[in-house]
């Protein structure tokens, strides 16, 4: 860092007297008083450093120059204000100097222990672009220190004898900061000014404390209510409290306070801001704090409101609060690992920690604030909301999202008091979540019984209830295991795009119960990318796409894709095994080197592969290279996640490295409508039931079998199993075949629960089957499955899934073969198996090429509602095989298990039969049966969106919550309702 010596001023008598510097040992007198500023419009313009006056306004001349974050050289002022010696009257801290904190410094004398006047008060201003350092915690003993180390021939500055440097605005004083968003004020250890702070720094300083004059309940009982409830600040900041809830500490806008934090003891700590029994009147808007030691923010009784707030890294709890506080808070952005790579041994423990008064939980002013908007990412430590001690909390229209592994709860309410206030199983009053998702891996299940809500000792007594349970029943509070947060990795805490659709019906109008919220139409803290209001004033939370083109996340490495693919970040099969791991979006793409295993099937040893929009994912080899069993491909096992979070028009995409590679005899040149099994395809192993076992295991936890490709075993019990999600999902020229009975597809779904969530996907020149499900209860919805060397759509083994808005498109000018567009068995050496294949499909269309466009064999069943089955060649609609398949259980009730209404079947060919199963009159039968119209060659398709004949048709209602109402059947109403727009790979676009 570029230092520069300035002259060093020989201070005069005016001048020390002043300002409280040099070597004078008697009070500073309190300068003139100057009016307030006006604070400047939010956001306001870059300022210009006000020109450097020859010495400093405020506190003393260091006689030592350095450069600021602005990039500018500007002179270092050292602030002495001790509690005995504080600011009073008005004072400002103008642009032109970085000042250095000498131990604690005040403002304003504040309040005696008994609540009375201490003497006079300040106003301090801080303008736009100013830097306020404190050293202590930076490896120099105070200020002077570090200014000697900067230039041995400094001016000598009388220093403090404090172990730390804060900045403390006591009871009846007031603080505006004024700070913009291209200009923010920030508040940090030396060593962040130096360029030698860590990732994992903290403790560089104090911290900021703001105290007031409003109500709390850290008093003597007696003197509740009084001028005399007064509390004693951390960190011997002084008294606070009052009467005065309107009381006003001033404004602070656009602040930055970092690696702040100091520890006296166990139960004396500072943070990063304090804000003490701060009334309402005071403006708290555009505040960060960043790698707090302690809690990031917290609040001790008062009334204060604030919004825009960004909390990120603190060790302790990032958002605290106790005593009374009964403020708001709106637009919150709280992430508590923000550098996973290097700032995952910091400890830290709650995400939102909140008390009302330990030993008198009852206590009034309760602890009761109102939030909304608000986006908490947790990784590591204690639970992701911890109330307790008798507090309420709303907490609205908000996305809360854990850690699976590291984190504890959830959610932990303790203590008698806290229930007894929060109402009663099925009138919960005073403990809301409503409109808020807690969206994660861990947090999909609220229940006792499911581990995620703790049930600790402390939960006992009459009022105690299974708090979990009742937000699960409610409907106003979502419950997923998306990992939906975060859209890159310089924006880690965005609300995903898909949050705000899937959920706008349930936002909660957060304006009735506090008029100081708005209720806005979206959860979470940021609405979108486009509206982020964190840009341009925060640290660490955006970095440039530059940056991004060097960064490599945990579980990732460095390398390059083959014959001049370009550089990429390597997934290593023994870190995605053992090590929970997400690739980030907006920087390099990623190749997978072998078979990728997320974790090893075992629910000590689950993890989760987690993967941003817009993220390509390239496979190392082609066919061609290598053996045949040497190949790259995604196995998720039993207990762990796939966490696909794609979105509108930044899908994520598996496919091969052909598409980049530039030289070679694989290079992109070779990639045409013949590429397919250049690598292996998703494998997604989950925990339901399933029927390919011995028959003595059938629905025991032993009912369980291998999947091809060595993917592993799979199923299991629990139909309700959540293997993760796929949303916007593109897979291409995947699968291979090792020979006829192991074949690798282009997504394998194996005993896959229906908790696990299938939005958006598509498959394209696939190698064996595009989408296969043996067993288990997945359901899927907007299916795209495209030129299928097998068969487009496949089950198997008891699958009993729902689709719908599906399609299957076959010809896209492929030489090679294809077979089926949909070919389904229940078990073949025993048709009668339960569970039985019986899968539920609507608004499928299919447009089939050659050959039979659906074979159902082997005892399955089917339900399909207002879907379109047609040809582009001479294939035949439908083919039922086996007698078991026509009549289950050969009980005399033909079609049992065939639901068909609402459809339209126009291929050249309706029906076929193969001499076993249903002849060609009982499947025509079937065909026009109900609402269905069986027309053959009767279509008008244009490509797989409807046509007049089909926009004719009237669907059908279904009896199921899962499926759509739609006004048409088939999959696309018309080409300007074409769901797959702006994400689907389409070869000819």
């Amino acid at each position: 860092m570029k230092l520069t010596k300035t002259l060093i001023i020989i201070f005069s008598a005016l001048f020390v007297a002043a300002c409280g510097g040099g070597g004078s040992s008697s009070p500073a007198p309190t300068p003139a008083p100057t009016p307030a500023p006006t604070p400047a419009p939010t956001p306001a313009p870059t300022p210009a450093p006000t020109p450097a006056p020859e010495s400093c306004l405020v506190g003393a001349d260091t006689g030592v120059s350095t450069q600021d974050f602005d990039g500018v050289s500007k002179k270092v002022c050292v602030l002495t204000f001790p509690d005995s010696a504080p600011i009073t009257g008005d004072v400002t801290l103008s642009n032109d100097a970085i000042y250095a904190l000498n131990g604690a410094v005040f403002v304003g004398n504040g309040i005696g222990e008994d609540g009375t006047d201490a003497g006079d008060d300040g106003i301090l201003t801080i303008e736009a672009g100013t830097t306020i350092v404190g050293t202590a915690g930076a490896g120099f003993e105070d200020a002077t220190a570090w200014v000697e180390a900067v230039n041995a021939g400094a001016a000598d500055v009388e220093v403090s004898d404090s172990d730390v440097d804060y900045l403390v605005v006591k009871p009846g004083s007031q603080i505006f900061v004024e700070g913009t968003a291209s200009a923010p004020v920030i508040m940090t250890g030396v060593s962040d000014l130096t360029g030698e702070v860590r990732a994992g720094s903290e403790a560089q300083w104090g911290g900021f404390v703001v105290s007031g004059l409003a109500t709390q309940n850290n008093c003597n009982e007696a003197d509740l209510g009084t001028a005399a409830c007064v509390a004693n600040g951390e960190g011997a900041s002084g008294y606070y409290g009052g009467t005065n809830d309107e009381d006003s500490s001033g404004s602070i806008e656009y602040l930055q306070v970092k690696y702040a934090g100091y520890k006296f003891s166990n139960e004396d700590e500072l943070n990063g801001i304090a804000f003490q029994a701060v009334g309402s009147g005071t403006v708290l808007d555009y505040i960060q704090v960043h790698n707090g030691s302690d809690d990031g923010i917290e609040f001790f009784g008062g009334t204060a409101g604030i919004k825009h707030f960004v909390v990120t890294g603190a060790s302790d709890d990032s958002l605290d609060w106790t005593d009374g506080w009964r403020g708001f808070a709106q637009y919150g952005v709280i992430v508590q690992t923000l550098f996973p790579a290097t700032d995952a041994a910091r400890s830290k423990d709650n995400v939102i920690e909140a008390d009302n008064y330990g030993s008198d939980m009852d206590r009034a002013p309760r602890s009761f604030p109102k939030m909304a908007n608000i986006t908490m990412v947790q990784d590591y430590g204690g639970d992701t909301l911890l109330l307790r001690e008798g507090t309420g909390a709303f907490i609205l229209n908000s996305i809360i999202a854990g850690n699976p592994d590291d984190s504890s709860y959830c959610l932990d309410v303790d203590d008698n008091e806290t229930y007894r206030h929060a109402g009663t199983a099925g009138n919960m009053t005073n403990i809301s979540f409503d409109g808020t998702i807690f969206d994660s891996v861990k947090c999909s299940a609220m229940a006792a019984s499911s581990g995620w809500v703790d049930p600790s000792s402390s939960d006992e007594g009459a009022d105690v209830f299974d708090i979990g349970a009742e937000l699960e029943s409610l409907d106003s509070v979502m419950f997923n295991a998306t990992g939906l947060h975060g859209s890159k990795r310089n924006a880690a805490y965005l609300s995903h795009p898909l949050v705000n659709s899937y959920h706008a019906g349930k936002i909660a109008n957060a304006n009735v119960l506090d008029s100081n919220l708005v209720t806005e139409d979206f959860i979470g803290g940021v609405k979108s990318d486009a509206e982020d209001w964190t840009v341009g004033w925060t640290y660490g939370l955006h970095i440039s796409n530059a940056d991004m083109q060097d960064y490599c996340p945990l579980g990732t490495a460095l390398t390059t894709i083959k014959d001049g693919g370009g550089a990429a970040c390597e997934i290593t099969a023994t870190n995605a095994a053992e090590t929970n791991i997400r690739l980030v979006g907006g920087g390099l793409p990623y190749v997978m080197k072998g078979k990728l295993v997320v974790g090893d099937g075992t629910a000590a040893g689950a993890q989760y592969l987690q993967v941003d929009p817009g993220v390509t994912i390239y496979s190392d080899q082609v066919a061609g290279e290598g053996s045949l069993t040497d190949l790259d491909y995604v196995v998720v096992p039993t207990y762990s996640k796939l966490l696909v979070n794609g979105a509108p028009g930044a899908p994520v995409t598996f496919t091969s490295s052909r598409e980049v590679r530039t030289s070679g005899d694989s290079d992109s040149s070779t990639l045409s409508a013949e590429t397919t099994n250049d690598w292996g395809g998703l494998v997604i192993n989950g925990l339901a039931t399933q029927n390919k076992c011995n028959i003595s295991d059938i629905g025991t936890a032993a009912c369980t079998a291998d999947g091809e490709g060595a993917s592993g075993s799979y199923g299991g019990t629990n139909d309700a199993d959540n293997s993760g999600n796929i949303f916007y999902g593109i897979v291409k020229y995947a699968g291979r075949k090792f020979n006829n009975e192991d074949e690798l597809n282009g997504v394998a779904f194996q005993a896959v629960g229906n908790k696990t969530e299938v939005d958006y996907l598509q498959t394209f020149n696939t190698s064996d089957d595009g989408v296969e499900f043996f067993g288990g209860t997945v359901n899927a919805k907007h299916l795209l499955v495209m030129s299928a060397s097998d068969d487009s759509i496949d089950w198997t083994d008891g699958w009993r899934g729902k689709v719908q808005h599906a399609i299957v498109w076959q010809n896209q000018g492929q030489e090679f073969a294809v077979d089926r567009s949909i070919e389904a068995d229940n078990y073949g050496s025993d048709m009668d198996r339960t569970p039985r294949s019986m899968p539920m499909f609507a608004n499928l269309t299919i447009v089939s090429q050659d050959g039979q466009a659906v074979l159902l064999r082997e005892g399955t069943g089917l339900h399909i509602y207002n879907s379109v089955v047609a040809d582009e060649g001479a294939s035949t609609c439908w083919d039922i095989d086996d007698d078991t398949t026509y009549d289950f259980n050969a009980d005399g009730v033909p079609g049992e298990g065939h639901v068909y209404r609402g459809n339209l079947f126009s291929c050249a060919t309706l029906a076929q039969d193969d001499d076993s199963g249903a002849n060609v009159a009982q499947i025509e039968a079937l065909l026009s049966s109900d609402t269905n119209t069986a027309s053959a060659g009767g279509g008008s398709l244009s490509g797989y969106c409807n046509g007049s004949v089909e926009s004719g048709l009237t669907p059908v209602a279904i009896d199921d919550a899962f499926f759509d109402s739609t006004n048409y059947v088939g999959a696309c109403a018309s080409a300007e309702a074409d769901w797959t727009l702006n994400w689907a790979f389409k070869p000819s676009e």
